[in-house]
């Protein structure tokens, strides 16, 4: 406001606003003075409904806010559970800890491998990974591009090869984020480890793909 009255007090009539040159002052700083005066309107224009909202939502007689209910139970494991889960999981086994739903697009795995590889490399269009090594130590394949890649359901591909991808070395207490869109797959060949997989999905959960239609029955000749 201090900068919005400066320059209404530099103005010499209303026909000032156009050319903004205020007395003794060049046309230069006149052009300044007229980019403030806007810049000062459209703040002032911009914080004035935020003054009126918030003014509302205090006025005597408004609506109470009320605060939002959690739309999945809350999950609690702690140290000694995962420990105890790392020791108990099988090799190639998983266990679920929190399934994505249409209110909370996250699924949470605890995931034990042994001496095995993803057979395909994948790319999600939509869905953005967390790996955090538990125990043991495995290795990702990260980055590049898929070579000759094929769409499995929309937004899924995969591919048994890929260009430009390099091999991540990682051990217990490591962690990987890989974002939508990013060449990956795990290797624990020769090596075992436990891995907590944390999938999400910014845009929601992608529509179930519809099941295939069976092909027209022919009707029996007359």
């Amino acid at each position: 406001m201090p900068v919005l009255l400066r320059v209404l007090t530099h103005m010499r009539r209303p026909s000032d606003l156009g050319t903004l040159a205020p007395r003794g002052e060049s046309i230069y700083e006149g052009c300044m003075l007229r980019t403030v005066f806007v810049f000062a309107i459209a703040t002032l224009g911009l914080s004035l409904p935020g003054a009126v909202s918030l003014a509302q939502d205090k006025a005597p007689g408004s609506a109470a806010r009320t605060r939002a209910a959690a739309p999945e139970p809350y999950v609690l494991r702690d140290r000694a559970a995962l420990e105890q889960l790392t020791r108990t999981l099988a090799a190639g086994k998983a266990e679920n800890l929190v399934t994505p739903t249409v209110a909370v697009p996250l699924e949470m795995v605890v995931r034990h491998e042994k001496d095995q590889a993803q057979t395909e490399r994948e790319v999600h269009a939509a869905k953005d990974h967390v790996f955090y090594i538990l125990d043991g130590a495995t290795k990702v394949g990260i980055g590049g591009e898929l070579d000759a890649p094929r769409e499995i359901s929309p937004g899924e591909w995969r591919s048994t090869k890929s260009k430009g991808s390099k091999l991540l070395d990682l051990k217990k207490g490591d962690l990987v984020f890989i974002p939508q869109g990013t060449v990956h797959w795990r290797d624990c060949l020769g090596s075992e480890a436990s891995v907590l997989m944390l999938s999400f999905w910014p845009r929601g959960l992608p529509a179930p793909a519809a099941a295939p239609t069976a092909p027209p029955t022919a009707l029996p000749k007359k």
